[in-house]
């Protein structure tokens, strides 16, 4: 019997890939769907584009569509329910928003620009920097550059201040790293919810819902809505079987170990690992919010995902676990702590990070590559001198905490450098490496790769030009051009393994990033950075992977010896 005060909404792009069509099977599972409960997609797009999307001759197989976000609202095939932005604000308010935007357009420097910047839809705006219509190759290269830079973050921040004295003021969503959506206050997808008033049970599924601004996270972050976070239409259609037509199914079963996870998390990290929550729990894990101050009164739980902050940087021992941390672990002897304590407060501190990897090596016999740091000095006196250090180096922070100072980088080329930047800070040594920085992620044994376009090359010439300069922070000195997928030379599969392999032996951390550059011309890779427990955005399933990596570790905790570093 059909629930009709149920309904489950799928985002758009949880159901069929960018650019393409639904697929068959899956309009024929949500068929099978809708004779249980009622059913809606929303989408930013136009109702053109979702219907081009679904197949025309099922958009009416769907109660609602939600197209703009849910400002146009389709109920039945009917429209429902209407918000259009030239009802919210007058001409004028609105050329001056697209000039501003323009204006904005126009003083960026990107890797590229094509054309069909402005998307001016009923009931909201889209922006694209680089262009509405891209090439493949060109739109991969253009997220990879804007989750490296941030720039339809940072134009909607920018729009959203610049037009704040509007009524309603201004607001923005992310469309992931395509576009940037503006529209009143108000107005983002959790709008959809007015047309659901007779619904009690809603169900949401979304992919863009980690952080605030992201499209999905309003309606995945309301309190009318079950929201489930997935990675791909592969990940849906499970869902689906598993949750809402009870069918097994051999991709993601429900767990038959079930555990009470806790999670002591900065307040960063808290507003990514909403989907990370969404999927320990619809499988079956209880989780539970611990922070350090209550631990005294915190319930047992069976094991700690764990990444806090520290705020002593010079003090070692401040990286053991906090005294509270500690009493709970020693009055819980079967809670098992995921990841060393100490290894998380070595990666928030660089300079702690380059003692405990100083001796890194790691050869690969058969690829001829080796992995190590580079060479690295600690600079503290406001006057000093370094007569054999290899410039360029480049002037790191301490802090490796996420905050915006300890992103403030600069390449040095000279003794003159040092001395005009604050102190103290590590001095790394700079390689030239073909504008190519390769990223790493490791979620226990699963890892993944990309690349990204980094730094220029430096000429013997070049570098003796820029001496008497000195340094230039990083937001100054303009990156390489991009670099086509068939000209860069990944590390070999084994070399990587073997290096988190060994950064797990020294570290004793398993959830970890890595930034890792090729020297020119060389088998010889230097290791930059690694990071605790990152976003791991554009990792596949990394949710579901997680949550196999943290059943695992418990699994082999329980042994006579556990892990409470």
């Amino acid at each position: 019997m059909k629930k009709e005060d149920t309904i489950v909404i799928f985002d758009l792009n949880t159901i069929a890939d960018p650019g393409q069509n639904v697929p068959l099977d899956t309009l024929h599972l949500l068929n099978r769907l809708r004779q249980k409960t009622a059913i809606a997609i929303i989408s930013a797009s136009p109702l053109e584009t979702i219907t081009r999307t679904l197949d025309p001759t099922w958009i009416e197989e769907f109660d609602y569509v939600f197209s703009e976000n849910g400002l146009i609202t389709y109920k039945k095939s009917a429209l429902f329910s209407e918000k259009l932005i030239t009802q919210a604000y007058n001409e004028d308010e609105i050329q001056e928003i697209i000039n501003f935007s323009l204006d904005y357009l126009a003083k960026l420097k990107l890797p590229f620009k094509r054309g069909s910047f402005v998307d001016f839809r009923k009931g909201l705006i889209a922006f694209s920097p680089a262009g509405g219509k891209l090439k493949p190759e060109e739109e991969n290269l253009w997220i990879a550059f804007d989750k490296e830079n941030g720039v339809l973050r940072k134009m909607g921040s920018a729009l959203r201040e610049r037009f704040s004295y509007l009524k309603p003021p201004l607001d923005f969503a992310l469309n992931g790293n395509r576009e940037v959506e503006i529209f009143p206050q108000g107005w983002d997808k959790s709008i959809c919810l007015e047309s659901l008033k007779d619904h009690k049970t809603i169900y949401f599924v979304g992919h863009l819902t980690e952080t605030p601004n992201e499209s999905d996270y309003s309606l995945c972050a309301s309190e009318r809505t079950f929201a489930y976070h997935v990675d791909s239409p592969d990940q849906t259609r499970d869902l689906v079987k598993n949750l809402f037509l009870d069918e097994l199914t051999a991709r993601y079963p429900t767990p038959l170990l079930t555990l009470t996870i806790g999670y002591l998390l900065e307040p960063k990290k808290l507003k990514t690992f909403h989907g990370a929550l969404q999927v320990f729990r619809t499988n079956g894990q209880r989780m539970v919010k611990l922070e350090v101050d209550g631990l005294a009164n915190a319930e047992e739980v069976d094991i700690i995902i764990h990444k806090a902050r520290r705020t002593n940087e010079t003090d070692e021992e401040t990286l053991e676990q906090p005294p509270l941390l500690k009493a709970y672990l020693k009055a819980h002897p079967k809670t098992f702590l995921l990841d060393s304590f100490r290894g998380v407060g070595i990666l928030t501190f660089r300079h702690f990070t380059a003692k405990a990897l100083r001796n890194l090596l790691v050869k690969n016999e058969t690829s001829g590559e080796s992995i190590r740091i580079p060479r690295s000095v600690i600079v503290e006196a406001e006057t000093v001198e370094l007569p054999d250090f290899p410039f360029p180096g480049v002037a790191k922070p301490f802090a490796a905490d996420g905050t915006e100072e300890s992103h403030d980088l600069a390449l040095v080329y000279s003794n003159k450098g040092l001395n005009a930047l604050k102190k103290p800070f590590l001095l790394e040594q700079f390689l030239n490496h073909d504008s190519v920085l390769f990223k790493i992620y490791a979620i226990g044994p699963h890892l993944d790769s990309s690349f990204r376009n980094s730094l220029p090359n430096l000429s013997p010439q070049q570098l003796e030009s820029l001496a008497e300069k000195g340094f230039d922070f990083f937001p100054r000195i303009s990156r390489g051009e991009p670099v086509p997928m068939d000209q860069v030379r990944f590390p070999s599969q084994e070399v990587l393994h073997q290096l988190c392999n060994k950064l797990n032996e020294i570290l004793d951390l398993s959830l970890f990033g890595a930034d890792l550059i090729r020297e020119t011309g060389t088998n010889n890779i230097y290791l930059l950075d690694v990071n605790y427990f990152p976003s791991y955005s554009g990792f596949a399933s990394r949710y579901h992977k997680l949550l196999d990596h943290v059943l695992a570790k418990w699994r082999a905790a329980q042994t006579p010896t556990s892990n409470t570093k």
